[in-house]
C-alpha cells in the first residue's frame, strides 16, 4: 500500500486547498494521507478533513531546511513501505495512479546526468557534501516522487548526513537528491532507475507551480478548471 506525505505551512495553504481539490478528483489508490506542519499551526477543517493524520513538527532548523528534514523523516509518520511525496503547489489535472510508478515491487525513479540539468547543477556539490557520495545524476526530476521507507530510515540514521545537518547553512540541502543517491548506492534492489537521456517513458503526473510566486491571473484560470 502507498502513503501520501505532504509537508506544508500556513502561507501555502491557499495552494494546498487547490491541491486537495485536485487530489480528491484525480489521485488514486492512496491508503493513508499524512500532513506535516510546524508546531502551533492552525489547520482549517477544509484541509484537515482530507488527511488521516496531521503531524505537528517542532522545528530545529531554518524553515526551508526543516521541511526537507521532515520529508526524510516521513517514515516515522507513515505506516506503509511506499511513500508518495507531493507538495502544496502540485496540482493533479489528470488521473494518476502511483502504482504506475512501481514495477515488480520496485519503484521507478527517473534520473538525469548533472551535465544536462542546467540550473539544477547547484545540487551536485551540495549532495556530495551532505552524503559523502559523489553523484553522477540528479534525482528530483518530476513530482510527485515515490520512495521506499527503508531508504529514508537509512539516510536519517547516517552519521555523515547528520553531521552535515548539524552545520548546514544557506539552505544548502536537496532532500530528494540525497535520498536518490542513497537509493542508487545502497538500495538498487528497491528501484528501477530510468535515465531521462535514454528513456522516453517518463510522464509528468502533476503540474508543480512555484508557490512563492503567488497565483497570477493566468494560473487562476488553470486552477479554476479543476
Amino acid at each position: 500500500m502507498i502513503s501520501l506525505f505532504l509537508r506544508s505551512y500556513e502561507p501555502d495553504f491557499v495552494w494546498l486547498e487547490y491541491s486537495i481539490k485536485s487530489m480528491r478528483k484525480n489521485l488514486l489508490n492512496i491508503s493513508e494521507r499524512v500532513l506535516a506542519v510546524p508546531q502551533h499551526t492552525t489547520v482549517p477543517t477544509s484541509i484537515s478533513n482530507f488527511f488521516d493524520h496531521i503531524v505537528y513538527i517542532q522545528e530545529t532548523h531554518e524553515g526551508y531546511v526543516q521541511q526537507q528534514i521532515d520529508k526524510i523523516r516521513a517514515y516515522k509518520y507513515c505506516s506503509n513501505d511506499y511513500i508518495l511525496f507531493s507538495d502544496s503547489d502540485c496540482i493533479y489535472y489528470d488521473k494518476f495512479d502511483p502504482y504506475n510508478k512501481i514495477e515488480h515491487g520496485k519503484i521507478i525513479l527517473p534520473k538525469t546526468k548533472y551535465e544536462l540539468v542546467e540550473s539544477a547543477i547547484i545540487w551536485e556539490d551540495i549532495t556530495y557534501t551532505a552524503t559523502g557520495i559523489e553523484p553522477e545524476y540528479e534525482y528530483m526530476r518530476c513530482f510527485p516522487i515515490l520512495h521506499h521507507r527503508e531508504v529514508l530510515q537509512y539516510l536519517d540514521s547516517d552519521e555523515h548526513f547528520n553531521a552535515y545537518l548539524s552545520v548546514v547553512t544557506n539552505r544548502e540541502l536537496s532532500e530528494f537528491n540525497a535520498i536518490g543517491i542513497i537509493a542508487e548506492t545502497y538500495f538498487k534492489h528497491r528501484y528501477i532507475f530510468l535515465d531521462t537521456e535514454t528513456s522516453n517513458t517518463i510522464v509528468q503526473s502533476a503540474k508543480q507551480y512555484w508557490s512563492w510566486g503567488g497565483i497570477s491571473e493566468d494560473i487562476q484560470k488553470e486552477l479554476d478548471t479543476l
